[in-house]
């Protein structure tokens, strides 16, 4: 089982601010998942605190967090 935990908007368009789920696979087969279909493809992923790629495996156990990418100015 993985914690899933959404932040900002994210949260507003899942409707939840996390989500247990039991997953095995890398983050490109989690944001295929039906429930997280909302997340766009340009999210800011991180495994356990720590900046993911789409190749990266999560394991069971992991945190896994969803950021909306963030513009300065």
């Amino acid at each position: 089982m993985i914690h899933i935990i959404f932040f900002a908007r994210y949260r507003e368009l899942i409707g939840k601010n996390e989500l247990y789920i039991e997953f095995s696979g890398t983050v490109m087969d989690l944001v295929k998942r039906t429930e997280l279909t909302p997340i766009p493809p340009n999210a800011l992923i991180a495994i356990n605190h720590k900046i993911a790629s789409g190749s990266d495996i999560i394991e069971s156990g992991s945190q896994v967090s969803f950021f909306p990418p963030v513009s300065g100015g």
